[in-house]
């Protein structure tokens, strides 16, 4: 079995849609009536996708225009190979030489958040807290054929009402040239795994109201928003004036 590309939007599509068409059509086994048909049931913004389009491509197909394309138009494109498996893509536990690849990722994400200003972690307290004698989290790496594109930090929570352990992810990253391959659905879909490995009840995870495809993507996968909680935080001077008592 060959390679599938699966095709799914990324907030509203936008750019021209015969061109997009088109160039379906051109690395696909897909008809060009048949590439039309997908690309009015992408740019259709009314109609919901309850899954991702899949269109089987060609052998040897030159994919980097189309997927160039692709993120251009907003339209998520994941390629995969035998099994579901992305082509080229591996995830690995991360390991003490990766602190500066991970330092990088947070300040990338970070930078997409809009919050860089507010990033004060270093590279010592990371190595402290990742990698010490007393871990407080960890780390998976994504490669695209042996490039690091991304990266997920977890650590444990527990749930008093399941009376087991969670797992709670507090950041997911991955670099913007390497989005819509399927790198951030891998280091889920690991993450899950895991979850079920290490007998945990659930996945959980915070998203910004304002990423929309983020929000999207994430529904595609079956997460459900807990609209109903509010998070709370002290930190700094209300830190340690609660401290004090």
């Amino acid at each position: 079995m060959g390679r599938t590309l699966l095709l799914s939007r990324e907030g509203t599509p936008r750019g021209n849609p015969a061109m997009f068409a088109r160039g379906l059509s051109e690395v696909s086994q897909l008809s060009g009536s048949e590439a039309m048909l997908a690309m009015y049931d992408l740019y259709d913004a009314g109609k919901t996708l309850a899954a991702p389009i899949a269109a089987p491509l060609e052998d040897g197909a030159d994919l980097a225009a189309f997927l160039q394309l692709c993120a251009e138009c907003g339209i998520l494109a994941e390629i995969e190979g035998e099994g579901g498996v992305p082509t080229g893509l591996s995830i690995r536990a991360a390991v003490p030489a990766d602190l500066d690849l991970i330092h990088g990722f947070i300040l990338g994400l970070a930078d997409y958040e809009r919050l860089a200003h507010e990033v004060r972690a270093d590279k010592a307290e990371l190595a402290r807290h990742l990698f010490g004698p007393r871990p407080m989290a960890e780390v998976l790496i994504a490669e695209l054929d042996g490039a690091p594109v991304g990266f997920a930090l977890f650590f444990h929570n527990f749930s008093t009402f399941e009376g087991r352990p969670g797992l709670y992810l507090e950041d997911l990253f991955v670099t913007p040239e390497a989005r819509g391959l399927g790198a951030g659905k891998a280091l889920l879909s690991r993450l899950a795994a895991l979850a079920l490995e290490r007998g945990c009840a659930r996945l959980e995870w915070a998203v910004l109201d304002w990423n929309e495809p983020a929000i999207a993507f994430y529904k595609s996968l079956g997460a459900r928003s807990m609209d109903d909680w509010t998070v709370n935080r002290v930190d700094g001077e209300a830190l340690a004036r609660l401290a004090r008592g």
